[in-house]
């Protein structure tokens, strides 16, 4: 509920005889109707906004009189609930990204109180709770790859706040890195030969940086 005063007067002489006409369910109004010559006459409105959906509301009152008609125009809003909106709505980390970032934000009023869950042990994130306002939250999720045998992943990140609950689906990807393999593990010059070749190859999907290091001075490379 909230109180409002309105003031009506006499600028006129003679008793001024006036009336309300109100036709909003939302709206009270004490008194409907009164006399005054010289003294004010002190209106009291109330608004009532349970049971109303948040959003702006507006309306009229006519004062009907012996000295003239006049209209009040009534403004009223009612708070929104807070509400919960995430973005992006899902994540793919691929075969590389470890961090990425989600946005939290309240689409209503009043305060959105937050937290974040996950359903797999590899999928956390930098901040477990937090609350907005009119700001915007940013929250960097984390897939730690370290353990987990090559393929793909999925997960589910929940953000659950006292303006709803979303869910957002993860997945990301685990490839082989660096693998070294060589064409052969002896090289058998004989007594004849001085050169022969060695072939090296990465079978991983990462870049390998190698070196050959030998312990004889009669070994070229």
């Amino acid at each position: 509920y909230y109180l409002s005063s309105s003031p009506i007067s006499n600028p006129g002489g003679g008793k001024l005889d006036w009336m309300i006409n109100n036709n909003t369910g939302w709206i009270s109004i004490l008194p409907l109707s009164d006399s005054t010559s010289i003294e004010t006459d002190i209106v009291t409105v109330l608004v009532d906004r349970s049971g109303l959906a948040g959003g702006d509301y507006t309306t009229a009152i006519t004062i009907t009189s012996n000295g003239g008609n006049a209209a009040i125009n009534i403004i009223m809003n009612v708070p929104l609930p807070p509400g919960l909106l995430v973005s992006p709505s899902s994540l793919d980390f691929g075969t590389g990204s470890s961090t990425m970032n989600i946005n939290i934000q309240n689409s209503g009023d009043g305060l959105l109180s937050w937290s974040i869950t996950s359903d797999q042990g590899w999928l956390t994130s930098t901040s477990a709770s937090g609350e907005t306002t009119i700001e915007t939250d940013q929250v960097g999720i984390v897939a730690d790859r370290a353990g987990l045998d090559i393929g793909d992943y999925s997960g589910i990140i929940t953000v659950l706040s006292n303006g709803g609950s979303i869910s957002l689906p993860i997945t990301l990807t685990v490839v082989p890195g660096p693998m070294l393999t060589i064409s052969s593990t002896t090289l058998d010059f004989s007594a004849s030969l001085s050169n022969l070749t060695l072939s090296i190859t990465n079978s991983g999907t990462k870049t390998i940086d190698w070196n050959i290091v030998d312990d004889q001075d009669w070994i070229d490379e």
